[in-house]
Protein backbone atom coordinates (compact mmCIF):
# COMPACT_ATOMS: atom_id res chain seq x y z
CA UNK A 1 0.00 0.00 0.00
CA UNK A 2 1.16 3.68 -0.73
CA UNK A 3 1.91 6.19 1.84
CA UNK A 4 0.41 9.70 1.19
CA UNK A 5 3.27 11.04 -0.25
CA UNK A 6 4.12 8.42 -2.87
CA UNK A 7 0.33 8.31 -3.86
CA UNK A 8 0.42 12.49 -3.85
CA UNK A 9 3.62 11.96 -6.14
CA UNK A 10 2.11 9.66 -8.86
CA UNK A 11 -1.76 11.85 -8.50
CA UNK A 12 0.69 15.12 -9.20
CA UNK A 13 2.66 12.84 -12.20
CA UNK A 14 -1.02 11.99 -13.92
CA UNK A 15 -1.58 16.36 -13.63
CA UNK A 16 1.54 17.51 -15.26
CA UNK A 17 1.21 14.50 -17.91
CA UNK A 18 -2.15 15.58 -18.85
CA UNK A 19 -2.28 19.33 -18.35
CA UNK A 20 0.87 18.98 -21.02
CA UNK A 21 -0.98 16.74 -23.23
CA UNK A 22 -3.08 19.22 -25.86
CA UNK A 23 -5.68 16.02 -26.62
CA UNK A 24 -6.66 16.30 -22.74
CA UNK A 25 -9.51 18.88 -22.58
CA UNK A 26 -9.10 21.41 -19.62
CA UNK A 27 -12.51 20.42 -18.34
CA UNK A 28 -11.23 16.68 -18.25
CA UNK A 29 -7.76 16.84 -16.79
CA UNK A 30 -7.16 15.06 -13.29
CA UNK A 31 -7.00 17.35 -10.25
CA UNK A 32 -5.45 16.54 -7.00
CA UNK A 33 -7.41 17.87 -4.46
CA UNK A 34 -5.51 16.89 -0.89
CA UNK A 35 -5.11 18.66 2.70
CA UNK A 36 -1.40 17.52 2.04
CA UNK A 37 -1.55 15.34 5.51
CA UNK A 38 -3.85 12.70 6.45
CA UNK A 39 -7.28 13.94 7.68
CA UNK A 40 -10.38 12.36 9.08
CA UNK A 41 -12.65 12.27 6.33
CA UNK A 42 -11.69 11.96 2.58
CA UNK A 43 -13.33 12.17 -0.95
CA UNK A 44 -13.16 9.66 -4.24
CA UNK A 45 -13.28 6.37 -1.79
CA UNK A 46 -15.45 3.35 -3.21
CA UNK A 47 -12.20 2.41 -4.81
CA UNK A 48 -10.04 3.09 -2.06
CA UNK A 49 -12.45 1.38 0.39
CA UNK A 50 -12.25 -1.92 -1.52
CA UNK A 51 -8.48 -2.02 -3.38
CA UNK A 52 -6.88 -0.89 0.50
CA UNK A 53 -8.56 -2.58 3.11
CA UNK A 54 -7.47 -1.11 5.91
CA UNK A 55 -7.94 2.73 4.89
CA UNK A 56 -11.54 4.01 5.05
CA UNK A 57 -13.84 2.79 7.85
CA UNK A 58 -16.70 5.06 7.43
CA UNK A 59 -17.93 6.02 3.97
CA UNK A 60 -20.27 8.27 2.38
CA UNK A 61 -21.22 8.41 -1.57
CA UNK A 62 -22.78 11.56 -2.79
CA UNK A 63 -24.94 10.56 -5.78
CA UNK A 64 -22.16 7.90 -6.62
CA UNK A 65 -21.68 7.29 -10.31
CA UNK A 66 -21.60 4.05 -11.21
CA UNK A 67 -23.94 4.56 -14.09
CA UNK A 68 -25.11 6.98 -16.31
CA UNK A 69 -29.20 7.91 -15.60
CA UNK A 70 -30.77 5.56 -18.41
CA UNK A 71 -32.89 9.31 -19.49
CA UNK A 72 -29.05 9.97 -20.43
CA UNK A 73 -27.46 6.91 -22.21
CA UNK A 74 -29.22 3.54 -22.87
CA UNK A 75 -27.90 0.53 -20.76
CA UNK A 76 -26.68 -1.45 -24.39
CA UNK A 77 -24.44 2.13 -24.87
CA UNK A 78 -22.51 2.50 -22.51
CA UNK A 79 -20.20 -0.33 -22.57
CA UNK A 80 -19.23 0.55 -25.81
CA UNK A 81 -18.91 4.25 -24.84
CA UNK A 82 -16.95 3.70 -22.06
CA UNK A 83 -14.36 1.88 -24.31
CA UNK A 84 -14.31 4.07 -27.37
CA UNK A 85 -13.90 7.15 -25.22
CA UNK A 86 -11.73 5.89 -22.22
CA UNK A 87 -9.09 4.53 -25.21
CA UNK A 88 -9.58 8.13 -27.37
CA UNK A 89 -10.75 6.43 -30.32
CA UNK A 90 -13.63 8.92 -30.53
CA UNK A 91 -12.50 12.17 -29.82
CA UNK A 92 -13.92 13.92 -26.78
CA UNK A 93 -17.56 15.29 -26.84
CA UNK A 94 -18.86 17.93 -23.90
CA UNK A 95 -22.71 17.03 -23.16
CA UNK A 96 -25.33 19.86 -23.12
CA UNK A 97 -24.60 19.81 -19.26
CA UNK A 98 -20.89 20.42 -19.70
CA UNK A 99 -19.52 17.05 -19.09
CA UNK A 100 -16.91 15.64 -20.92
CA UNK A 101 -17.21 12.03 -22.05
CA UNK A 102 -13.75 11.31 -22.05
CA UNK A 103 -13.57 12.66 -18.18
CA UNK A 104 -16.86 10.25 -17.89
CA UNK A 105 -15.53 6.84 -19.07
CA UNK A 106 -12.96 7.12 -16.96
CA UNK A 107 -14.59 7.68 -14.12
CA UNK A 108 -16.92 4.69 -15.43
CA UNK A 109 -13.79 2.34 -16.08
CA UNK A 110 -13.00 2.68 -12.03
CA UNK A 111 -16.48 1.93 -11.32
CA UNK A 112 -16.18 -0.97 -13.44
CA UNK A 113 -12.57 -1.90 -11.99
CA UNK A 114 -13.59 -2.25 -8.51
CA UNK A 115 -13.61 -6.03 -6.83
CA UNK A 116 -16.29 -8.53 -8.26
CA UNK A 117 -17.50 -10.01 -6.04
CA UNK A 118 -16.92 -6.93 -3.41
CA UNK A 119 -14.10 -8.00 -0.68
CA UNK A 120 -14.86 -8.05 3.10
CA UNK A 121 -13.15 -4.83 4.51
CA UNK A 122 -12.94 -3.12 7.46
CA UNK A 123 -15.54 -0.95 6.81
CA UNK A 124 -18.11 -0.32 9.51
CA UNK A 125 -20.14 2.27 8.14
CA UNK A 126 -21.24 2.87 4.40
CA UNK A 127 -23.90 5.38 3.66
CA UNK A 128 -25.61 6.84 -0.14
CA UNK A 129 -27.31 9.96 -0.48
CA UNK A 130 -29.29 10.51 -3.85
CA UNK A 131 -31.66 13.38 -4.91
CA UNK A 132 -35.30 12.86 -6.33
CA UNK A 133 -34.38 14.81 -9.08
CA UNK A 134 -30.51 13.42 -9.88
CA UNK A 135 -30.50 12.84 -13.61
CA UNK A 136 -26.79 12.09 -14.00
CA UNK A 137 -26.54 8.87 -12.03
CA UNK A 138 -28.28 5.56 -12.56
CA UNK A 139 -30.17 5.10 -9.24
CA UNK A 140 -30.11 1.74 -9.49
CA UNK A 141 -26.51 1.21 -9.66
CA UNK A 142 -26.02 4.07 -7.04
CA UNK A 143 -27.95 1.81 -4.25
CA UNK A 144 -26.71 -1.64 -5.84
CA UNK A 145 -23.19 -1.09 -5.77
CA UNK A 146 -22.97 0.09 -2.31
CA UNK A 147 -25.63 -2.74 -0.79
CA UNK A 148 -23.36 -5.12 -1.80
CA UNK A 149 -20.30 -3.73 -0.27
CA UNK A 150 -21.97 -3.34 2.48
CA UNK A 151 -23.35 -7.22 2.97
CA UNK A 152 -19.56 -8.42 1.70
CA UNK A 153 -18.45 -6.50 5.07
CA UNK A 154 -21.57 -7.37 7.16
CA UNK A 155 -22.56 -4.32 7.52
CA UNK A 156 -26.03 -2.46 6.93
CA UNK A 157 -26.34 0.25 3.98
CA UNK A 158 -28.32 3.29 5.18
CA UNK A 159 -29.51 5.22 2.53
CA UNK A 160 -30.57 8.97 2.25
CA UNK A 161 -32.78 10.15 -0.37
CA UNK A 162 -33.17 13.90 -0.72
CA UNK A 163 -36.88 15.64 -1.86
CA UNK A 164 -37.31 17.49 -5.16
CA UNK A 165 -38.45 20.48 -3.12
CA UNK A 166 -34.60 21.01 -2.21
CA UNK A 167 -33.83 21.51 -5.67
CA UNK A 168 -30.53 20.06 -5.80
CA UNK A 169 -30.40 17.62 -8.67
CA UNK A 170 -26.81 15.99 -9.06
CA UNK A 171 -25.06 18.13 -7.02
CA UNK A 172 -25.84 17.33 -3.68
CA UNK A 173 -23.27 19.62 -2.29
CA UNK A 174 -25.05 22.57 -3.13
CA UNK A 175 -26.30 23.11 -0.38
CA UNK A 176 -28.34 26.49 -0.02
CA UNK A 177 -31.43 27.47 1.93
CA UNK A 178 -32.97 26.96 5.35
CA UNK A 179 -32.40 23.28 5.80
CA UNK A 180 -28.58 23.27 4.44
CA UNK A 181 -26.88 23.13 8.05
CA UNK A 182 -29.27 20.15 8.85
CA UNK A 183 -28.08 18.28 5.80
CA UNK A 184 -24.22 19.15 6.17
CA UNK A 185 -24.95 17.82 9.89
CA UNK A 186 -26.94 14.59 8.43
CA UNK A 187 -24.31 14.01 6.18
CA UNK A 188 -21.46 13.85 8.87
CA UNK A 189 -24.05 11.73 10.91
CA UNK A 190 -24.39 9.18 7.86
CA UNK A 191 -20.50 9.28 7.09
CA UNK A 192 -19.56 8.47 9.99
CA UNK A 193 -21.79 5.56 10.77
CA UNK A 194 -24.27 7.50 13.98
CA UNK A 195 -28.47 7.18 13.84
Amino acid sequence: MMDLLDATRQASAVVERETADPAVRPGSRSRLLSHGSRTERAVLATWLAQNSADVVRHLLLLSPFFGPDPRQAPAWAVRPLTFLYGRGLLPDRVTSRGYSLTAVTRYLAIAHRLPGPPRRTRLRSLAVVISETDGVVDPVAAFAVPRRIAAACGIRLRTHTLPASLGVGHDTLALIGPGAAGLRERYIELSEGRP
